[in-house]
């Protein structure tokens, strides 16, 4: 898509749910150079696969996970891991844990459009929220 279209290599995400999440996380740990950063809703981080075999690379690239609050305990675990695993690589993984189960559910959704838009545009100021009056 990029030979045909002048789209700049930070301004392309991965985005994916399940296991094309994994794989969102897999081809950008193999590329890092070649996105902006990757997204997996309701998928889990490659585990014991050498994503971190670029890590200067992926250690730069913004990456997103997002799971459900009732997820099973290998789930679990495997996110336990997952988080040891970019704290001791000093990598950026920002995750967000839902009530519901549905993976493109509005607020899922929604957060990644923040996630990305924080990412391209800037940090932007907290808006105060209308529940504290």
């Amino acid at each position: 898509v990029r030979r045909q279209l002048a789209i700049h290599p930070r301004r392309t995400y991965l985005v994916g749910v399940g296991a094309g999440g994994t794989e969102a996380f897999r081809i950008a740990c193999r590329h890092p150079n070649a996105f902006a950063g990757a997204a997996s809703l309701d998928g889990s981080f490659p585990l014991d696969e050498g994503s971190f075999g670029r890590l200067q690379e992926v250690r730069r690239l913004p990456m997103l996970l997002c799971s459900h609050r009732d997820a099973d305990p290998a789930t679990a675990r495997a996110l336990d891991r997952t988080l040891r695993l970019f704290h001791a690589a000093g990598s950026m993984l920002a995750v967000r844990i839902y009530p519901e189960r549905d993976p493109l559910s509005p607020a899922v959704l929604a957060d990644v459009n923040r996630w990305v838009m924080e990412d391209v545009c800037g940090a932007v100021e907290p808006i105060a929220s209308a529940c504290g009056r």
